[in-house]
């Protein structure tokens, strides 16, 4: 069932759609376009009311406002006007969009370019997202990683794994069940517990941040950048060029430059401070290239977002291994045993975190998905030990070393 509608040039629509997967999209035209099934549309005071029992594609004019509720997946594609959506029992994929409210989505959420505030009550798959303005989220069960986020970020709780890099404003956690990565934060930072680990890269701004883990902290710091450390751990260990430096009882402080950037750190397990690595691999600026496809339509979209994070991983692998094949041709082979090991224990908890992704997608399918293709041959963990212990003779440098790890971390 076809049909077009003329309207104004800045609609409201409100959807209730019961059944099938709904697709928005714009065009220039000031008229309302319906692909579906079983729906009925009735305009209203408020706007277009439609409700629907089967997937629906949706194109309207582009200043078009959003208000919905689906139980399938959604897709919504430039829509710089306010999307409203109340429950979305799919997955939801956003691209080129304005200000976002969603209160819970029970799938997967990928978005990409969010021009306004994005606020979120509850979040039951994994999230990924780039480039967004202030966010708020109350509570996400899967894993968050974002990118790029132009203004304030809080957070009340993160089941799963939560990664940002790059946020111009304030950073708050509440709580976060297990690993917390922070990268290029330009606001104060408050992260009040991590009950597993925190890695902290690049300096902080002028006032005081507070990070709290239940595991082990890991700060890489800028060693031309302020800072005033307190620390509160059962081991300290320190490789910056501090001065003042003070140990008593568990507690360790000192100070770099003026000190006016406070960073109070407190963890169970140890707490290590390092300097910033000061160059950049090729392989390790390939990763930040590395993004979901937006460019999907309904058709698989379950499967589609439950599978592309292991894919992630196949790109490290098969990225890993040039790089590492490059390295055997230009500085000998061998690496030390205990960053081997390392290595072997960071890329096991990578594959652990896109198992888990694959976990979820399939117990919120109804009907289970059909497999995906088998990947392309990729570097497993045992693999990637041998590519690193191809350096152990020492002619590359620590810095370098842990330079691998990291990749194989993110």
């Amino acid at each position: 069932m076809n049909q077009k509608l003329l309207t104004k040039t800045n609609p409201t629509i409100f959807i209730e759609q019961h059944g099938g997967d709904l697709l928005i999209r714009t065009w220039e035209e000031s008229a309302i376009e319906i692909h579906g099934g079983q729906y009925e549309i009735n305009e209203k005071e408020q706007g277009f009311v439609i409700q629907s029992h089967s997937s629906l594609t949706l194109t309207v004019p582009v200043a078009t406002t959003i208000n919905a509720t689906s139980s399938g997946n959604v897709v919504i594609k430039n829509l710089p006007n306010p999307i409203y959506l109340q429950d979305v029992r799919g997955n939801l994929v956003l691209k080129n969009v304005g200000a976002v409210s969603l209160e819970t989505v029970y799938g997967n959420i990928a978005a990409k370019n969010i021009d306004g505030p994005c606020q979120i009550g509850l979040i039951r798959g994994d999230m990924s997202l780039r480039n967004t303005g202030p966010l708020t989220i109350k509570a996400i069960q899967g894993d968050c990683q974002v990118r790029f986020v132009n203004g304030d970020v809080t957070i009340q709780e993160a089941y799963g794994d939560v990664s940002f890099h790059t946020v111009s404003g304030q950073f708050q956690l509440d709580k976060c069940h297990r690993d917390l990565m922070l990268n290029n934060m330009a606001g104060i930072c408050q992260v009040s517990l991590v009950m597993g680990d925190i890695r902290l890269q690049d300096s902080l701004i002028s006032g005081e941040h507070s990070l709290t883990a239940q595991g082990d902290i890991v700060v890489r710091w800028d060693t031309n950048a302020p800072l005033n450390v307190v620390a509160t751990a059962a081991t300290v260990v320190n490789q910056l060029p501090l001065d003042n430096v003070s140990e008593h009882k568990g507690t360790f402080s000192g100070q770099l430059g003026d000190g006016q950037t406070v960073l109070r750190l407190k963890a169970t397990g140890d707490i290590i401070l390092k300097g910033r690595h000061t160059t950049h691999s090729p392989f390790l600026d390939d990763m930040d290239d590395m993004d979901l496809d937006f460019d999907i339509r309904l058709e698989g979209l379950g499967e589609v977002l439950s599978t592309q994070i292991g894919q992630r991983l196949n790109q490290l692998g098969s990225q890993m291994n040039q790089f590492a094949t490059k390295l055997e041709k230009e500085l000998g082979s061998d690496f030390a045993e205990q960053m081997a090991q390392k290595a072997a224990q960071q890329a096991e908890r990578a594959v652990n975190r896109a198992m888990r992704h694959m976990e979820r997608a399939r117990q919120r399918t109804a009907t289970p998905p059909t497999p995906p293709p088998a990947p392309a041959k990729q570097a497993s963990p045992e693999e990637q030990l041998q590519i690193l212990k191809m350096l152990e003779k020492g002619v590359i440098s620590i810095d370098e070393a842990n330079e691998l790890l990291e990749a194989l971390e993110n």
